[in-house]
């Protein structure tokens, strides 16, 4: 039950096979988990598991390949898909006509996409994304061979439309966005989806909440300003999926794809299923902290990690202006993130080390006129109250001591 008063039925069997229904008559899954039928589409897959048809069609039993192979080829209303040898997904070709494609790094991240006459580039940084820009099809650099034998290309590729990913500290969990001189702050929530997006100026440019295994609801804005769904994940509006580093997730179906490529060493009963409670999947332990660094009794900066803290604060030595430190450990991502806002907004400018925004307020800053779903604001006393149960710490010598530490 949604706070709009609308329900959604998700319910799992023993196997961790999703249903739209209390009666769970509305799929039919065979092994493994693989999706076959629900109330629209009928699903085909090849002999290595992977979606090749999603149709509205129905393949009569047969043993004859050749008819097989002709009832799998596209056609108008279907999506099909091709893979490559490793089991990436080569390409999906839509109801439309129009066929989406993909190109992977050695690694296996998606470093291209290209779609009705546009290339989308990507560059990462270890396991996230950290540039994207699009260009025209027909901009494209072509490859050549030297006459040293050299691969290269016959003109520099073009860079344009280059934005720019921020994250949480070793984590998946965006932070900020920037388009050439234009800067946005994303708000996540407690599992470190994106809820919001906030302006130079602190207004809001996109806003959304999830449904059960991660669509959209009430979306405010356009679907791609922000591209991230559930943690690491990435959506191709083109296709409706969301692409999942080695694997590609349905949000409409709860199901990827694909089988998972450690087969059933991931400890999931079903080779295609989502994780069993996805409200809580990303930090099963569910331990944040929020922290403050110091110098002469005054605090020079917030901020929170899922990090050891000593490793933390480790990492501002020489970046940041501090002597001493202390820090409360709270139940999640979300506490942590109340904490944070609330003493950021109060300090408004006075001289903190933390990113400003162009309105004055710091990234990160709680507006309590205009909060998000599920968050808290904190007055200044009620912030307090909560570190006097702080830890503390200081810098010694270079190093990072913790007091009260056996």
């Amino acid at each position: 039950m949604f706070g709009d008063g609308s329900r959604q039925w998700r319910n799992p069997d023993l196997m961790g096979n999703v249903y739209d229904s209390p009666d769970r008559m509305d799929r039919s899954y065979g092994r493994g988990g693989q999706l076959r039928e629900d109330k629209k589409w009928r699903y085909y897959y090849d002999s290595h598991g992977n979606l090749v048809l999603k149709t509205m069609r129905r393949m009569e039993p047969s043993h004859n390949a050749e008819t097989r192979d002709e009832f799998l080829a596209w056609q108008s209303g279907d999506y099909a898909y091709t893979w490559q040898g490793n089991g990436m997904l080569r390409s999906v070709t839509r109801p439309d006509g129009k066929t989406v494609t993909f190109k992977y790094d050695a690694l296996g991240r998606r470093i291209e996409k290209v779609f009705d006459g546009r290339v989308y580039r990507y560059r990462w940084d270890g396991d996230v994304i950290l540039h994207e820009w699009d260009y025209a099809e027909y901009d494209r650099p072509k490859t050549v061979v030297t006459e040293a034998g050299e691969v290269t290309l016959d003109r520099p590729e073009p860079v344009e439309n280059l934005i720019t990913w921020i994250y949480d500290s070793d984590s998946y969990i965006p932070t900020a966005k920037t388009v050439g001189d234009k800067h946005y702050s994303i708000i996540s929530d407690y599992i470190g989806r994106p809820v919001q997006a906030y302006d130079d100026n602190g207004n809001v440019v996109w806003q959304t909440d999830y449904a059960i295994y991660g669509n959209l609801r009430n979306l405010h804005g356009n679907r791609q300003f922000i591209p991230f769904r559930q943690l690491g994940q990435y959506e191709d509006e083109e296709t409706g999926l969301y692409y999942n580093r080695f694997r590609y997730y349905d949000p409409n179906t709860e199901t990827y794809i694909s089988q998972d490529p450690i087969g059933l060493a991931g400890n999931n009963p079903t080779l295609y299923g989502y994780v069993g409670d996805c409200n809580k999947w990303f930090d099963l332990f569910g331990l944040d902290y929020f922290y403050q660094l110091i110098k002469h009794d005054k605090v020079v900066y917030n901020g929170i990690t899922k990090n050891p803290v000593k490793d933390r604060i480790a990492d501002h030595i020489g970046v940041k202006d501090f002597t001493e430190f202390r820090y409360v450990q709270v139940k999640d991502r979300i506490a942590s993130r109340n904490l944070e806002g609330s003493a950021l907004h109060h300090a408004d400018e006075k001289g903190l080390q933390n990113a400003n925004r162009k309105d004055g307020q710091y990234y990160h800053s709680y507006d309590p006129d205009n909060l998000a779903v599920g968050r808290t604001y904190y007055t200044q006393a009620e912030i307090d109250e909560k570190m006097k149960k702080a830890e503390t710490g200081e810098i010694k010598d270079g190093k990072v001591i913790l007091h009260n530490c056996k």
